[in-house]
């Protein structure tokens, strides 16, 4: 019998263990998985602006938007809309700015680029396709012309939107 209180007890102290692992680590796993989510969806658009940057010296111009699919496609190897999504959804969440494809500016270097979107959007928007809340706990993810990648608040998003017209 007392060794059964000392087994019951052990049993105990076992559970509270691992209760007390599990609330540490099931934090920090749902953490890594969106900075790996948050990491890939940055390399995708890394690889998009390099392809728009590869037609841009290739054909001394940006692409107009009509042209902007097919020149995507044309300089990555393979669909330029498989870059846009969510990796291990359907959810396309990034957004080709409009104001750079009607600028004339020869210089976009400080320019939103590409921007996260709601899910679903067109692939080429403005303000308007901006989420109300950020799918990433650091903030909106923006490319800008300079090839930097960034976690920006909503407000510096839609400056740097409005700051591309």
């Amino acid at each position: 019998t007392a060794g059964a209180v000392v087994s019951a007890v052990s049993i105990g102290l076992g559970v509270i263990v691992m209760a007390i692992l599990i609330a540490i680590l099931v934090p920090a796993i749902a953490a890594a998985r969106e900075g790996a989510a948050e990491a890939t969806m940055k390399m995708k658009m890394t690889q998009l602006s390099s392809a728009l940057r590869t037609y841009e010296l290739d054909n001394g111009r940006l692409p107009t938007e009509e042209e902007l699919p097919q020149a995507l496609d044309m300089h990555l190897g393979m669909p330029a809309e498989e870059l846009m999504y969510v990796p291990g959804t359907n959810e396309r969440i990034l957004a080709f700015n409009r104001a750079l494809f009607r600028q004339h500016a020869t210089s976009y270097w400080n320019t939103v680029v590409l921007f996260e979107c709601r899910p679903g959007s067109p692939v080429i928007g403005g303000e308007e396709l901006v989420p109300d809340e950020p799918r990433f706990r650091r903030g909106y993810l923006v490319l800008y012309g300079d090839g930097r990648c960034e976690s920006v608040s909503r407000d510096e998003l839609l400056r740097g939107l409005r700051s591309s017209r």
